[in-house]
């Protein structure tokens, strides 16, 4: 729907997703945070960053629980996070989330 210029559909359908993960597996559990995390794609989708700032920050903070803070999926979740910041006029907030972006995937690539 997303793909197709259909984002109110692809809203709805995401929080109905979240909300059925949430009651069946839990908050905290990796499908329901796919979910928060498709949300804030469709959010982005739409421009509206300041609604999809939280759920990022949910979302880093779901997968450092459950991947660790150096995991690759969890580094490009700070990524994400970091562009919202950006678009956000926030330069001074996303700059150590880059930061910490560039140092894990240089280590995880092995550049120096």
């Amino acid at each position: 729907l997303q793909s197709k210029g259909q984002i109110s559909e692809a809203l709805l359908l995401n929080e109905r997703a979240i909300k059925a993960s949430e009651r069946a597996q839990g908050p905290d559990d990796q499908l329901t945070i796919s979910c928060i995390a498709s949300l804030a794609n469709c959010l982005s989708t739409a421009g509206r960053y300041r609604e999809m700032l939280p759920l990022l920050r949910r979302v880093v903070d779901g997968r450092e629980r459950a991947l660790g803070k150096e995991h690759i999926e969890t580094i490009s979740c700070v990524g994400n996070l970091a562009d919202c910041l950006l678009s956000l006029g926030q330069p001074t907030e996303a700059l150590p989330l880059q930061q910490r972006v560039l140092r894990e995937r240089q280590r995880v690539l092995g550049l120096d």
